[in-house]
C-alpha cells in the first residue's frame, strides 16, 4: 500500500516533513550543511505523498517555475557548448537559480500555521543568535562598541541584512514578546536589549542598502501593526516603540562620525548620479557607489550584445573572470540582483523568472485574509527588505541569502496553500 492510501505511512511522513522544517529553520544561519538536510528531508516527505502532486502541478506559480526549468536547462546547455571554459559556473549557477523556488515543500510544511511559523522564526532566531555568539570576541568589544565593522561569522552585508530582519521581527511581534502583564518585568528589558544590539549591528554593518531599506520598510510595518492592535496592546507597543526609538537616536548619535564618513565617501560619486551623468564618475576601487556604477555600466554593455538569451546561468563569472579591463582588481559579481539576473538569464528568461514572482506575490496578496496582522507585517515587509537590498548587491547564490529567501517565501506561501492541498 502506498504512502498515499496508509494513514500510518502519512503521520510518520507527516513528522518526517515537521522535523525537516525544524531542522532548516534552526540551521538557516547556525550550519549550512544542517539548513540543506532539513530542505532535503522537507522535499522527500513531499515527494513521497503523491495525492500531492496534482493539486501542486495546478498552481500556476508551479506551472510557470516549471518553464523556468526547462529554459534553464536549455539556456545551461547552450552555454556549456559555447563557452565549455565556464561549464563548472553555469552549472553551478544553473542549480542555485533553481533552488530559489524550492519553497513550496517548506510552504507544505508551515501548513499556515501560526502556531508552527511561529516556533519556526523562534528556531532561525535562535540559531541566529547561536552563531552571533559563537563568533563573538570579548576582546574585540571595544573595537566594535567604536565602530569596528563586523560580521560573526558572516560577511559584513548579510549580517547587515539579517541583523534588520530580526530587528524588524521584534517590531512586528512587540504585541505578542511583550504583552502579558505578569512577564513584562523581564520581558520589555530583554526585548529592548535585543532592540538595541541588532540595531548595533544594523548601523554597524556599513551597509547603505540595508539603511536603505530599513528606512522605507520600518514606518509602514509599524504603523500597520499598531493600526491593528487593541487599545491596551497599542499603548504598550507605542511606549515600546518610543523607548526603542530613542535608544535607535542615541546609537546614531554615538556613531555619528562612523556614519558621516561613510556616507561622505560617496558625496561626489552621488553628484554625477543627480545629474544622470554616471559616465563621469571616475574609477575608485576605494569607493564602493563608484565600483557599483562601474560594474553596472559593464553589465549592462554586455547585456545589450545578448539581450535577449543572456550570457548564460555562470554568464557573469565568466565576463568578469576575462572582459574586465586590464589592472581592474576582480569581481565576483554585479553587487545588483536585477542586473545579474538579467545578464545571466536574458529577457526572456527573466521574464519566466518574474513571471513565477507575479503568481507568487498574487497568491500572497490573496491569502492575507488567512494571516495574522503581525505576521502579515513581518511577511510583507521581509520580502520588501530583500527587494530593496537587492538593488545594491547580489547574494542569490549564497546560502545566506537563498535560505532567507526561502524561509520568506515558504511562511507566505504556506497560506496561499491552505485551500489548495486536500486533508490538510
Amino acid at each position: 500500500m502506498s504512502p498515499a492510501n496508509n494513514k500510518p505511512a502519512r503521520r510518520v511522513l507527516d513528522d518526517v516533513g515537521v522535523v525537516g522544517l525544524g531542522m532548516f529553520c534552526f540551521g538557516l544561519r547556525l550550519s549550512t550543511s544542517l539548513a540543506s538536510m532539513g530542505l532535503l528531508v522537507c522535499h522527500l516527505a513531499v515527494l513521497f505523498q503523491p495525492r500531492l502532486w496534482r493539486p501542486l502541478l495546478q498552481d500556476p506559480m508551479v506551472r510557470v517555475v516549471l518553464l523556468f526549468a526547462v529554459y534553464l536547462i536549455g539556456l545551461t546547455w547552450w552555454s556549456v557548448e559555447r563557452w565549455p571554459v565556464a561549464n563548472e559556473e553555469h552549472l553551478r549557477g544553473a542549480e542555485k537559480l533553481f533552488q530559489l523556488w524550492l519553497f513550496l515543500p517548506l510552504a507544505y510544511w508551515f501548513r499556515g500555521d501560526a502556531r508552527r511559523i511561529a516556533l519556526g522564526l523562534v528556531l532561525a532566531a535562535t540559531g541566529f543568535l547561536a552563531m552571533t555568539l559563537y563568533h563573538f570576541d570579548p576582546g574585540r568589544v571595544e573595537h566594535w562598541l567604536a565602530g569596528d565593522r563586523g560580521g560573526f561569522g558572516m560577511a559584513a552585508l548579510s549580517f547587515g541584512l539579517y541583523s534588520v530582519v530580526v530587528l524588524l521581527g521584534l517590531f512586528a511581534f512587540a504585541g505578542r514578546l511583550i504583552g502579558r502583564p505578569e512577564h513584562r518585568w523581564f520581558s520589555i528589558p530583554l526585548w529592548l536589549l535585543g532592540i538595541a544590539f541588532f540595531s548595533q549591528a544594523t548601523i554597524l554593518s556599513l551597509s547603505r542598502a540595508t539603511w536603505l531599506a530599513a528606512l522605507l520598510v520600518f514606518p509602514p510595518v509599524l504603523w500597520y501593526s499598531l493600526s491593528r492592535m487593541d487599545a491596551d496592546a497599542r499603548r504598550l507597543s507605542r511606549f515600546a516603540a518610543a523607548a526603542a526609538l530613542v535608544i535607535l537616536a542615541a546609537l546614531v548619535v554615538y556613531h555619528a562620525d562612523t556614519l558621516g564618513d561613510r556616507i561622505a565617501k560617496e558625496t561626489a560619486v552621488m553628484g554625477s548620479l543627480i545629474d544622470l551623468d554616471p559616465a563621469s564618475v571616475p574609477w575608485d576601487p576605494n569607493n564602493s557607489l563608484s565600483v557599483r556604477v562601474h560594474l553596472h555600466r559593464f553589465g549592462f554593455h554586455f547585456l545589450g550584445q545578448r539581450l535577449m538569451t543572456g550570457w548564460g546561468p555562470g554568464g557573469t563569472e565568466f565576463l568578469l573572470a576575462t572582459r574586465l579591463p586590464e589592472g581592474v582588481q576582480p569581481f565576483q559579481d554585479l553587487h545588483n540582483s536585477y542586473l545579474e539576473l538579467l545578464l545571466r538569464l536574458g529577457v526572456v528568461g527573466t521574464l519566466f523568472f518574474l513571471a513565477g514572482a507575479y503568481f507568487f506575490f498574487r497568491s500572497l496578496w490573496h491569502a492575507r485574509r488567512y494571516m495574522p496582522a503581525d505576521l502579515s507585517a513581518f511577511t510583507w515587509g521581509g520580502l520588501f527588505l530583500i527587494a530593496i537590498w537587492s538593488f545594491f548587491d547580489f547574494r542569490m547564490l549564497n546560502p545566506d541569502w537563498r535560505f532567507l529567501w526561502l524561509l520568506f517565501g515558504g511562511i507566505g506561501y504556506s497560506f496561499a496553500l491552505r485551500e489548495r492541498i486536500p486533508d490538510r
